[in-house]
């Protein structure tokens, strides 16, 4: 019988076998320097030699006779895969990489994640581990949390790999099946996480299909030199995750759900429209409560009074209970905002990931839940997705059978990690002290006097030649504060996954000298804002940070957009007492800014003003961090629980197939 996935990858002993490998720290920095020298007379070598030097560097690792012990690292490999892709570095881009990039990348060749700080050069950083992998054979998968940092990582690195004698793809969810061969044959493939997991549910699939083909049929595909299930992929060899905490726990929450949308308007359409127009008839408190994590209880009254509507609970058309309509309208009502959870494009619902700010067209809530969007904002109402295979992306990166990654925030989440992927977190010293200045958090009443005193400020900072990096929470955000900015007649640009623009040139413009750019989360990862030589001389980029994330390290991500690679920056919290996360999480903090403001009431401010206080200030900031941190830790709670709940499902599957490689067929 198969055995369950933790029987064949002991995640556990993988992490102590790390932990042992990388406290030589002496040793690690000689095998840097001994690469280096290994590098210098590689400059006059020939193309050829350098392809030959990783021919022969794939006869070494792929030779049984390399060492005895196979979990003994092969320092000498190593220096020389150093002095190969340095060169490459060399020839391809004008640098050379950092002793800190070679050590995080030695980090995760020796199967750890690296946590870089923001700005320290993570990108160069993935050569190494990508080479090394890539001498085996057998394919590596550079996963990125979008498609956009793919198609840019793999356009930017891909002629250093062309030096080293390495191939390179990338493959995109439009791609269609012959294109993602193509790019899965490479020796290093780029694409987002969650491409990288759609196909593999195609590929189990199609597996699927082709064993439940009659036998014949098979026997004659193969004669034929046919594979009767066309794999996209070769198979889970080795993922490097860029964002590693991104892409393994705040969007693992998620399952990846391979689904068939049908054609036209569902069937159910009529009843979706009655429960719109029935909910305006309840009431909350007495009809039904709305809870702050997506719930909806109906009362004893309220479930009367919704089946009291005999014409809509024996309707025709429906396909499910009457009251469950009624629930998931009250849902779309009460707990799904236009411009925050989705944006309507082209008469179409398109969802936005709140981690990251970018918005999928490709993607739809279940249960009913996008239909009753599609009611509310007068569109077609589309048929339900049928879903046809799925899997957490826990268990999707646990089936990989190496896994490393690099972040510049594992602050809290090096345990969870290290506990669920047996990848143990190793922090980088930073090859420049952060120049970036952190000014003194400012707290007011309102969204309204925090949208005035955010412009404000953008204003008096982008007058002064710096550039301005405006960092909001959601779409709406984003667009109220370019509405004010419009208003003062200042040009600005805006990046929020709905513009038009391309990120791309958006991104090389917000480093320019007296520059506003107004951006969500999705400006947050991954990208280097690169100032132009009067910015720096004038003090570098400045970000505001409108809303504070639940999680303080999305926070981090944005603040660091500014002072990296030694240049000069600073940042700034503006908080106001309605803002989601304290009504929410710390109510206490959103009643004493009301007490502080009602002390300074005046003809200009009758509702009262906080006037600034440095001290009390960073008290107060300091506060919400710790619950930010909370927050963290519940949320790495629930994930553990969906894991463990996900691994007793699987467990019970494996005993009745057999099959330890299948999806789940839904």
């Amino acid at each position: 019988m198969s055995q369950p996935l933790d029987a064949a990858i002991n995640r556990t002993a993988t992490a102590r076998e790390f932990q042992r490998k990388v406290t030589d720290q002496r040793m690690i920095a000689a095998v840097i320097q001994r690469g280096r020298e290994f590098a210098e007379p590689l400059k006059n070598e020939t193309a050829d030699g350098l392809y030959l030097l990783t021919s022969q560097l794939k006869e070494r690792i792929h030779s049984p006779r390399r060492h005895p012990n196979s979990n003994a690292v092969d320092w000498e490999l190593l220096t020389n895969a150093i002095a190969v892709v340095h060169e490459a570095i060399r020839r391809e881009l004008s640098l050379e990489p950092f002793d800190t990039q070679l050590r995080a990348g030695i980090v995760m060749s020796l199967g750890g994640i690296a946590e870089m700080q923001t700005g320290e050069g993570k990108t160069l950083s993935g050569v190494l581990p990508a080479y090394v992998n890539a001498l085996r054979g057998k394919g590596v998968h550079v996963a990125t949390p979008n498609a956009y940092l793919a198609r840019r990582d793999y356009e930017y690195l891909r002629g250093v790999f062309r030096h080293c004698g390495i191939t390179t793809g990338v493959v995109e969810l439009e791609s269609d099946d012959e294109q993602a061969r193509q790019a899965y044959q490479a020796d290093v493939t780029y694409g987002s996480a969650h491409t990288f997991g759609f196909d593999y549910l195609r590929d189990q699939i199609a597996s699927q299909k082709s064993s439940a083909s009659p036998i014949g049929f098979q026997l004659l595909s193969t004669l034929r030199g046919v594979n009767a299930s066309q794999r996209r992929q070769r198979g889970l060899a080795c993922a490097i995750v860029d964002e590693a905490d991104d892409v393994l726990l705040d969007d693992a929450v998620s399952p990846l759900i391979l689904s068939d949308t049908p054609n036209g308007p569902a069937p159910d359409a009529p009843v979706h429209r009655m429960a719109l127009g029935f909910v305006g008839q309840l009431s909350e408190g007495e009809h039904f409560f709305a809870s702050g994590s997506d719930q909806i209880e109906l009362t004893d009254e309220g479930f009367a009074k919704t089946y009291s509507d005999t014409a809509a609970s024996t309707h025709p058309n429906l396909l499910r209970p009457w009251h469950e309509y009624v629930i998931t309208a009250l849902r779309a009502a009460y707990h799904y905002a236009r411009d925050v959870h989705y944006v309507v494009r082209d008469d179409s619902i398109e969802l936005i990931d709140r981690a990251t700010g970018r918005v999928f067209a490709d993607r739809s809530w279940s249960g009913g839940l996008h239909q009753a969007v599609q009611a509310r904002e007068g569109l077609e109402i589309t048929g339900e997705s049928i879903a046809l295979g799925r899997i957490t992306k826990q268990n999707f990166f646990r089936s990989y059978r190496y896994l490393t990654g690099m972040t510049g925030t594992a602050d809290q989440c090096q345990r969870e990690l290290e506990q669920v992927y047996g990848t143990p977190v190793e922090t980088v010293p930073l090859r420049i002290a952060s120049k970036r200045e952190t000014y003194t958090p400012r707290f007011v009443l309102t969204q309204d006097e925090k949208y005035e005193a955010v412009v404000n400020e953008a204003f008096s900072i982008a007058v002064s030649g710096r550039p301005v990096l405006v960092g909001t929470l959601s779409v709406s955000e984003s667009l109220a504060i370019a509405s004010r900015l419009r208003e003062f007649g200042r040009s600005f640009e805006i990046l929020n996954g709905v513009q038009d623009a391309d990120e791309a040139a958006v991104v090389a413009n917000a480093g320019r000298s007296g520059a506003i750019t107004v951006a969500t989360n999705l400006a947050g990862r991954g990208t280097d804002i690169k100032l132009d030589e009067q910015a720096r001389e004038c003090g570098g980029l400045h970000v505001i940070v409108t809303q504070m994330h639940p999680f303080a390290r999305v926070d981090r991500q944005l603040i660091g957009r500014a002072a990296r690679c030694g240049d000069p920056g600073s940042c700034r919290f503006f908080i106001a007492a309605d803002d989601p996360l304290l009504l929410q999480h710390a109510p206490w903090i959103t009643r004493h800014l009301h007490r502080v403001a009602s002390e300074n009431v005046d003809a200009f401010h009758p509702a009262g003003s906080i006037a600034e206080d440095p001290r009390r200030d960073h008290r107060l900031f300091n506060q919400i961090v710790t619950v930010q941190r909370r927050l963290q830790r519940e949320a790495s709670s629930r994930r553990l629980q969906m894991l463990k709940t996900d691994l007793r499902e699987q467990e019970i599957l494996f005993r009745a197939t057999d099959q330890p490689d299948a999806c789940w067929a839904i």
